[in-house]
């Protein structure tokens, strides 16, 4: 009897340790990502060259949208099961999901768009919520796809397009 005591004992303990491991990443991984969240909202906020004022109003509001389309994108992260264990249903079904997740992000958008636009002009509403965050240049792409990059720019390839074999500024076979 003293054993199984012992032993039931043990297994709380361990139980319990497990389970403050746990909340523990839970409380890491928390901290980090509102880290994240407010070197973003850091990093917009320069972008956008705003005023101080307009800068806190700006970096509160931002972590809120963040959070808010974090929280939608974590509630579809149980999605991500190998396709080939899935059947036809779950996998219509998850679909289905994927098609309200997405409506919601576009609701959450055009909400916080108008609480964005109290203070910030039609440009920095589309950086901030219309892609224009990341601008990537097509030439930098694709010559850094196709393994081009050189020190002092792009090889020249014959056409002169900026792309070694050949490919003009439309890609391969120059008419598109």
């Amino acid at each position: 009897m003293k054993k199984i005591m012992v032993l039931v004992l043990v297994s709380i303990l361990t139980m319990g340790t497990a389970m403050a491991q746990r909340e523990g990443k839970d409380a890491r991984r928390d901290d980090r990502r509102k880290e994240m969240t407010e070197r973003m909202a850091d990093g917009m906020a320069k972008r956008l060259k705003l005023d101080k004022e307009t800068t806190v109003w700006f970096k509160q509001l931002y972590a809120e949208y963040m959070d808010t389309l974090q929280n939608v994108r974590m509630s579809g992260r149980d999605m991500r099961e190998d396709l080939k264990k899935m059947t036809d249903e779950e996998a219509l079904a998850r679909l289905e999901q994927t098609f309200k997740n997405d409506e919601q992000t576009v609701q959450i958008k055009r909400a916080y768009c108008k609480r964005f636009a109290e203070k910030l002009t039609g440009k920095q509403l589309y950086t901030v919520l219309g892609g224009g965050g990341i601008q990537v240049n097509r030439r930098q792409f694709q010559g850094n796809r196709q393994g081009n990059f050189q020190r002092g720019g792009f090889p020249e390839g014959p056409q002169g397009g900026g792309f070694g074999g050949g490919f003009g500024s439309d890609g391969p076979g120059g008419d598109l």
